[in-house]
């Protein structure tokens, strides 16, 4: 069944990026997500971008607009699961709440195929996701079911979801292009689902000499070693423009 989805484009927020703007999209179940965009061109690749458990899009709002400066489409999104960060809401997670809907990890499950099937629509091509702990997690099983992605960046995904999904056997035999990392503390159970994977083009990236930063803060610039993460991800991301 094919779900529509509604654009607002409200106003730039000049504060992180003069092409950033506010957009909502519709969840299959009718939620509203909140979002940013950071246009770049209607040529250029698009990433959908997942935050981590109790945080929002603003998870991502140094990190977006450098991904738009190397010439990437970004969409930040509120999944339904999280909180307040930045001194901001998680607009998302205040509407499920407010109609009485769960917010459990997987229940945001939802909410990033909704902005996946948005991007592919907006932009007519495959997309890359990429997630922070829980949604990394989410993100690599959903690019493995979808048939128009292009990559999936993984940020500290694990087994998050008890008995109600192991994403090592979703994700078992994927070939879709993927870039895991974490902190040197997760580095065991993040490269138990690299070997997972079948794909061509797989890259793993844990600290050696530190101890790294849990998902995707990793690339935060109060991150004295960010450049390590910046350095292996650009390296992979250049080879989907």
């Amino acid at each position: 069944m094919k779900h529509f989805f509604l654009l607002i484009l409200v106003y730039p927020l000049v504060a992180f990026s003069q092409k950033q703007e506010k957009i909502y999209i519709i969840s299959k179940d009718s939620i509203i997500i909140t979002a940013h965009n950071y246009y770049f061109s209607d040529a250029a690749p698009v990433i959908v971008l997942c935050h981590q458990a109790g945080y929002n899009k603003l998870e991502y709002q140094t990190i977006a607009p450098r991904l738009n400066k190397m010439g990437f489409n970004c969409i930040a999104i509120d999944q339904r699961s999280g909180g307040v960060f930045g001194n901001k809401p998680n607009e998302t997670n205040n509407v499920a709440l407010r109609k009485g809907l769960p917010t459990h990890f997987l229940d945001a499950k939802q909410d990033i195929e909704a902005a996946v099937e948005y991007a592919i629509e907006k932009y007519k091509k495959p997309v890359i996701i990429m997630g922070s702990s829980y949604s990394a997690s989410l993100a690599m099983v959903i690019g493995c079911e979808h048939k128009d992605m292009l990559a999936v960046v993984a940020f500290s995904p694990g087994e998050y979801f008890g008995d109600k999904l192991n994403v090592a056997k979703q994700i078992k035999n994927c070939t879709l292009p993927m870039f895991l990392a974490g902190s040197k503390d997760e580095g065991k159970a993040i490269e138990e689902l690299y070997t997972k994977l079948k794909s061509k083009d797989k890259v793993l990236f844990i600290p050696v000499g530190h101890e790294g930063r849990h998902g995707a803060s990793a690339l935060w610039n109060d991150n004295e070693n960010a450049s390590e993460y910046w350095k292996i991800l650009e390296d992979f991301l250049f080879r989907y423009k």
